[in-house]
C-alpha cells in the first residue's frame, strides 16, 4: 500500500470491509477460502500483496477475537439463563447452549489457521511496516482475548521485537505492553515476562526515539521497583521535556507521595500537623536533588516536577513559612545549603507560573498556550504578587547576609503582575523597596559602581549604579523611563558611555519581553498601535546610536537592534490567530543601510582582514 492520504484512506475502508465481510460471512464457506487466500499472498515475494494481506489478515483475526468474544459473552448469559429455568423447571434444554458452543468451535479451528499463519508474519517479514502492523494486532489480541493469546510465547515474541532496529517497531510494542499493565488480573501472567525484559525495558528509557523513551519511562511507571529508582529518577533533567515530565510523574508517585509522617501520634501533636506533608515532602525532594549532585539543575528538577506536582511547588506560603521558620527542639529546621536550594526552588516555580515551561536546552515543549492555560498562568500571577508583595520584604530581610539567597530573591519581582489589586497597596510596596534598596546597596554596592571614570566619578557611579539595578528589573515598563537618554550625546549633556551601555541592554530587554508576550498583551488595536510606536521609537533613537563616537555603544545597538528586529520577525510567525495580531513593523531604509554599514565596516572587515590585505599587498 502506498503512502499518504490515499493509502490512508484505502487502508481505514479496507479495515472497515473486512470487519463487515467477517461479521456476515463468519458461518459461511467463504472463510475458509478467504484463509487460504490470504496465507498464500501472505508469502508472496510481491511487497504490495504481501503488505496488503497482511493487513488483511491481521484485521480479519481481530474481528475474529472481536466475534469470539461476543460469543464468550452469549454462552456466559445462556448458561446463567439456562440455570435459572433448571432452577425453575427442573428439565433440561439447553439446545441454545450447543448451537453457541458448536460456533465457538468452529471459530477456534478458523483462529487456529490464522494464528499459524501470524506466526510466520511477526516473526520472519523483512518489511519494518508488517511488523510494526502486526506487533500493533498482536498487543491488541493479547489485552481483549488473554485466554488464547496472552501467553510466554507471544509475550516472548513481543519482547523480542522491542529490539528491532525501527523505532515504530518498538514503540508498538511497548503501546501494546502498557495495556497489559494496566489491567490487575492480567498481571500474574506477566511475572515471567517482567524478569527476563525488565532490564531491556529500563534500556530504553535511552532510546534515540523520543516518543518510544517516553512511552517505556510511563510503562515503568507501572512495573518499575525501589531497586530502580536511582537509574530510572534521574531522567527528570534530561533534555527532552516530555520524558522528563514523566520521570517527574514517577519521582512524584513513588518517593515524594510516601514521604509522611511517620506516625499517627506525629498528626496530633499540635495545629501545625496540616503542614507536616507538604513539608515532609519538600524535604524528600531536597534530599533527592542534593543526592543527585547535580547543583545547577533546580529550574529543570521544577519544570519535570510541573505537570504532577504544581499543587506542592505552588504552595507559596508554605514554602515561605518553612523558609522563615527558626529551628527548634522539635523542628531542627534546615540547613544552610538545603536554604540556597530551597530559595532556588521557590523562585524557580515562580517563574514557571508566570512564564510557563520554556528553558534553554529542552526541547519537546508546546509552544502555544490555549485560553485556560493563560488564565491559570494569569490567576498565579495575581496569587504570587499578592503573597511576595507582603512575604518577600521578610525574605530579604532574613537571608541578607546570604548573596546567593538575595541573589535569587531578587528576581522574583520581575514576575508580579502590575494590574494586581494588592499592587496599590502603598506601604506594603514601600517595604519592599526599601528592603531592596537596602539589599542592593550591601551585596552590590561596590561593584556596581566604576572604578574609571574622569570627571565626577562619583556622581557618575552612582547614575551607573542605579542604571544597573533597573536593568535587573527590565521585565518592568521601563521604556518611558530610560528611552530619553538614548538622544543625546555625551559632549552635549547626554548620558557618559558606560551608562549607555546599561540603557541600551535594559531597553532591548524591555522590547524582546514586550514582543514575546504578545499574546497575552494585545487585546486591541490600540495596545498593537503603541507597541509598534514604542518598536519604532527604538529603532529611530538606535539609529542615532550607531553613529557614537564610542565603539562599544555603536556595538551594543548593533547587537540590541538586530536582537528586537528579530524578535519582532518571529512574533510575526508564531502569533496566536485567535488573539488580536501584532502590526508589522518595517526599518527605516537609513536604518537598514546603517545597519550593513557597522556589518561591512565592523565584522567583515576587522584588523585581521587589514593585516591580511597589507600582507597580500607587500606579496604583490
Amino acid at each position: 500500500m502506498q503512502s499518504g492520504p490515499e493509502g490512508r484512506w484505502f487502508s481505514s475502508e479496507f479495515c472497515d470491509f473486512m470487519s463487515v465481510l467477517v461479521s456476515q460471512c463468519q458461518h459461511s464457506y467463504l472463510m475458509n477460502t478467504l484463509i487460504s487466500l490470504l496465507t498464500e499472498l501472505s508469502d508472496s515475494l510481491v511487497r504490495a500483496f504481501r503488505h496488503t494481506c497482511t493487513l488483511a489478515a491481521v484485521k480479519l483475526l481481530s474481528s475474529l477475537v472481536a466475534v469470539a468474544m461476543s460469543l464468550s459473552v452469549g454462552i456466559e448469559n445462556s448458561q446463567k439463563l439456562y440455570e435459572v429455568q433448571e432452577r425453575k423447571t427442573r428439565q433440561r434444554g439447553n439446545v441454545q447452549q450447543e448451537r453457541i458452543e458448536k460456533k465457538v468451535t468452529e471459530l477456534q479451528g478458523k483462529r487456529a489457521e490464522i494464528e499459524s499463519m501470524m506466526d510466520i508474519l511477526f516473526k520472519d517479514d523483512v518489511l519494518p511496516e508488517i511488523r510494526s502492523l502486526c506487533m500493533a494486532e498482536l498487543g491488541l489480541w493479547m489485552k481483549l482475548y488473554s485466554s488464547a493469546f496472552l501467553n510466554d510465547s507471544y509475550l516472548k515474541s513481543m519482547g523480542w521485537m522491542m529490539h528491532d532496529k525501527i523505532p515504530d517497531v518498538r514503540l508498538k510494542c511497548v503501546l501494546g505492553l502498557q495495556g497489559f499493565y494496566v489491567d490487575p488480573q492480567l498481571l500474574p501472567k506477566l511475572d515471567l515476562f517482567t524478569s527476563r525484559f525488565k532490564d531491556r525495558l529500563i534500556s530504553m528509557t535511552l532510546d534515540e526515539d523520543n516518543e518510544v523513551a517516553v512511552q517505556t519511562m510511563k510503562l515503568l511507571l507501572l512495573i518499575s521497583s525501589p531497586e530502580d529508582y536511582q537509574q530510572l529518577l534521574q531522567l527528570v533533567y534530561s533534555s527532552q521535556r516530555p520524558l522528563a515530565a514523566a520521570a517527574g510523574e514517577l519521582l512524584f508517585s513513588r518517593l515524594l507521595n510516601t514521604a509522611g509522617p511517620t506516625s499517627d501520634a506525629e498528626d496530633d501533636i499540635n495545629k501545625e500537623g496540616v503542614h507536616k506533608q507538604p513539608t515532609s515532602r519538600l524535604k524528600a525532594l531536597l534530599q533527592f536533588y542534593q543526592e543527585s549532585e547535580l547543583h545547577k539543575h533546580v529550574v529543570y528538577l521544577v519544570d519535570s516536577l510541573w505537570d504532577v506536582g504544581a499543587a506542592l511547588l505552588k504552595d507559596w506560603p508554605t514554602l515561605t513559612s518553612i523558609l522563615l521558620q527558626d529551628p527548634s527542639s522539635h523542628a531542627p529546621g534546615l540547613t544552610c545549603a538545603e536554604q540556597v536550594v530551597l530559595v532556588e526552588m521557590l523562585v524557580a516555580s515562580v517563574r514557571q507560573a508566570a512564564e510557563g515551561p520554556s528553558l534553554a536546552g529542552r526541547s519537546g515543549v508546546k509552544k502555544v498556550t490555549n485560553a485556560k492555560e493563560r488564565k491559570i498562568q494569569n490567576d498565579d500571577c495575581t496569587k504570587l504578587t499578592d503573597h511576595f508583595l507582603v512575604a518577600l520584604p521578610q525574605l530579604l530581610s532574613k537571608f541578607s547576609e546570604s548573596s546567593d539567597c538575595v541573589a535569587s530573591l531578587m528576581k522574583i519581582p520581575q514576575f508580579f503582575l502590575p494590574e494586581c489589586p494588592d499592587s496599590d497597596n502603598t506601604q506594603a510596596v514601600s517595604a519592599l523597596t526599601a528592603e531592596m534598596e537596602t539589599v542592593l546597596e550591601r551585596h552590590a554596592g561596590p561593584s556596581l559602581k566604576g572604578d574609571s571614570f574622569s570627571a565626577d566619578e562619583e556622581k557618575t557611579g552612582d547614575i551607573l549604579a542605579t542604571l544597573k539595578k533597573l536593568r535587573a528589573f527590565h521585565k518592568w515598563n521601563l521604556f518611558e523611563l530610560l528611552s530619553p537618554l538614548l538622544s543625546v550625546e555625551s559632549s552635549e549633556g547626554g548620558a557618559p558611555p558606560e551608562a549607555l551601555l546599561e540603557v541600551l541592554q535594559c531597553l532591548s530587554s524591555c522590547m524582546i519581553r514586550s514582543l514575546s508576550t504578545s499574546t497575552d498583551s494585545l487585546t486591541s488595536r490600540e495596545k498593537a498601535v503603541a507597541q509598534r510606536l514604542q518598536l519604532r521609537l527604538f529603532c529611530k533613537r538606535g539609529h542615532h546610536c550607531l553613529s557614537h563616537s564610542h565603539p562599544r555603544v555603536q556595538q551594543q545597538t548593533f547587537l540590541g537592534v538586530c536582537d528586537v528586529l528579530t524578535a519582532h520577525s518571529f512574533q510575526l510567525q508564531e502569533w496566536d490567530p485567535s488573539c488580536f495580531g501584532p502590526l508589522l513593523y518595517t526599518p527605516s531604509p537609513k536604518l537598514q543601510r546603517a545597519l550593513s554599514t557597522f556589518l561591512c565596516m565592523h565584522v567583515f572587515t576587522g584588523p585581521d582582514c587589514e593585516s591580511q590585505s597589507g600582507v597580500s599587498g607587500n606579496s604583490v
